[in-house]
């Protein structure tokens, strides 16, 4: 149910229970198919390092997201924990820099559609397409005080 992470964690048993999974789930990180835990290297476990976010503790997020990026990626060919399958894992890792993921990216509204975390790198610049300026969103000092979030302001 990645379309709808909140009944997801309903359907769980609510977010008390999905955070001690989660916390459980996290243990270990990019160990393979063969172990119950996280692994950051399989485009299904993509989402879920942003669930905490949905069983309202979004600084777990946070710590869980900046951990993958900062430990299980680098500046080198191997640089990735998986196949990069035509960008899956470099477009992981650009979201997780600018601090949110597309939950349901065909969702017609911003509310729902991005779970936010923390970002940490700087988002590119107002950029102008066409007759409108698009500029992305950030706030670099202050985390995130709930899983959803804007992803781009749209200005005519």
């Amino acid at each position: 149910m990645p379309q709808n992470p909140a009944g997801l964690v309903t359907a769980m048993g609510g977010p008390a229970a999905v955070a001690g999974r989660l916390d459980t789930f996290f243990r270990k990180l990019n160990v393979g198919p063969n172990e119950p835990y996280m692994w950051a290297g399989n485009e299904p476990d993509f989402g879920v390092p942003w669930l905490d976010n949905y069983a309202g503790q979004p600084w777990k997020t946070q710590e869980v997201v900046r951990h993958i990026a900062t430990t299980l990626f680098s500046a080198a060919p191997d640089g990735e924990p998986g196949n990069d399958d035509l960008g899956a894992q470099s477009s992981w890792y650009v979201w997780a820099a600018l601090g949110i993921y597309p939950v349901d990216p065909g969702h017609p509204g911003p509310r729902d559609a991005h779970a936010a975390g923390r970002a940490h790198a700087r988002p590119p610049r107002a950029r102008r397409v066409g007759d409108h300026a698009v500029r992305a969103r950030s706030d670099l000092e202050r985390p995130s005080l709930g899983p959803d979030v804007a992803a781009a302001e749209h200005r005519p």
